[in-house]
């Protein structure tokens, strides 16, 4: 489950903003909304134009940037904060899936190409791709030569993530699976002028 998300750049966000679900406050009200010391259910209210919706498209980045399944024909149409339009959308999701706690980020530029990508499982560096740099777990992944080095520069915006779950055959426990599985089945309600 999510615990934890932050975006920086991104449409209405000029600044860093985070939302953490893993400190519930008072929830003696509704024992249900927290499972494991984590808010599973929620709301975020507010007036008409105080960025809920952008917040909202913001947490479903990730399912843009990994999924086959969810693409907005518009979604990239004012990506970045207008006010820092040279700057990178910068997204940080952590995850917790049993024992495991995935810290997921990536960032990508005005068009959404993916310019920078990592992620740690339990405080250990699975992969990291960033600034023509490319490293990865090599006790887990033995990736050849050349596609290290393809990684470095990915002109086709290739996410490691889904690289590495058509490559190769992981067991249904592993983190990389729970994380894709959970991504796939994040589910988007919009009902205003369009209905979505």
């Amino acid at each position: 489950m999510l615990i934890k998300f932050a975006v920086k750049n991104f449409r209405g966000f000029a600044e860093r903003i985070e939302w953490d679900l893993s400190h519930p406050s008072n929830y003696s009200f509704n024992t249900y909304a927290v499972k494991d010391g984590v808010i599973k259910n929620g709301i975020i209210y507010g007036p008409n134009g105080s960025g809920k919706s952008n917040f909202a498209l913001a947490i479903f980045d990730i399912e843009y940037h990994l999924s086959v399944k969810w693409k907005k024909a518009d979604y990239l149409s004012n990506y970045v904060y207008i006010g820092n339009p040279n700057s990178p959308v910068e997204f940080e999701y952590v995850f917790k899936f049993g024992n495991d706690i995935l810290e997921y980020r990536y960032s990508k530029n005005v068009s959404g190409m993916l310019i920078a990508e990592s992620l740690v499982a339990n405080n250990k560096q699975v992969f990291k791709r960033e600034n023509d740099v490319f490293e990865i777990d090599d006790d887990q992944f033995r990736i050849d030569a050349t596609v290290k080095e393809n990684f470095k520069q990915n002109v086709n915006s290739v996410s490691v993530i889904n690289f590495l779950t058509a490559s190769f055959p992981f067991p249904q426990d592993h983190y990389i699976v729970k994380l894709v599985l959970f991504v796939n089945t994040m589910l988007w309600f919009k009902n205003l002028d369009s209905r979505e």
